[in-house]
């Protein structure tokens, strides 16, 4: 149970993160990566934060993600995060032909 006090740690975060006062659902991802033989090749691929295990005729998407690295190697090169704006639900937002249409915005450590 997440009120026994076992992740209280994450509570900050959660508070920061928390910003969509018309959001009735939260999730919480946990996502290990190791580094890539290839430093030219990304470790997680494009991909929709799509993981709200609803039975559901429709697809969800998260409307908000919030992104946490808890640990970063000393010696970590690259690392760039690519984010696409999320548009009224529609699936494949961030392809257009076939192909990864640039992104809305980058982080780069």
């Amino acid at each position: 149970s997440f009120n026994d006090g076992k992740y209280e740690f994450l509570m900050p975060f959660l508070d920061l993160a928390n910003t969509d006062s018309e959001a009735n659902a939260f999730v919480l991802n946990v996502l290990i990566v190791p580094p890539t033989e290839d430093p030219n090749r990304p470790a997680v691929g494009a991909h929709l934060d799509d993981t709200i295990a609803l039975d559901s005729a429709r697809q969800l998407l998260a409307n908000t993600v919030s992104v946490l690295y808890l640990s970063v190697p000393e010696d970590m090169q690259g690392g760039e995060l690519l984010l696409w704006q999320h548009k009224g639900g529609r699936s494949g937002e961030m392809f257009e032909h076939g192909m990864i249409h640039e992104p809305d915005g980058k982080v780069t450590p």
